[in-house]
């Protein structure tokens, strides 16, 4: 699993996430301490890009410990036919970027197991977690 060292100090750890579709996209992220039910929002997108924009998620002492989870929903039945929304989800792509923290700037992008999809490609899922230290 990826992870970020946020520190113990007060900056503030910023969030800025990027998906690149032509589908219509949300993306929501939360944070919750790893064994809790309990979790957190903590940025969201503000469009259909599924883009957050530079969101800060917290002071660096209290995300620390903390896993930050961003799920992103992509509706693709816009796109015509099966084939081409198989071509269509090769096509996108997801970074995650954090900064503020004692590990300063840090870009992640989503893996294969990070993103599913409906059978007819109309709908893809994409979960990335990383855990704060």
């Amino acid at each position: 699993m990826d992870s970020y060292d946020a520190g113990t100090g007060s900056s503030q750890i910023v969030l800025k996430t990027d998906i690149t579709t032509i589908g219509l996209a949300g993306s929501r992220a939360t944070l919750f301490t790893p064994g809790s039910n309990n979790s957190t929002a903590v940025a969201h997108s503000v469009n259909a890009t599924g883009d957050i924009p530079p969101s800060a998620i917290g002071a660096a002492f209290s995300v620390k410990n903390k896993r930050m989870s961003v799920m992103s929903k992509i509706d693709l039945s816009i796109v015509g036919n099966l084939e081409d929304r198989k071509a269509e989800f090769a096509k996108i792509t997801s970074s995650y970027t954090l900064e503020g923290g004692d590990e300063q700037f840090k870009r992640f992008e989503a893996l294969d197991d990070d993103v599913t999809h409906a059978d007819d490609f109309s709908t893809v899922l994409i979960f990335k977690t990383i855990d704060i230290l």
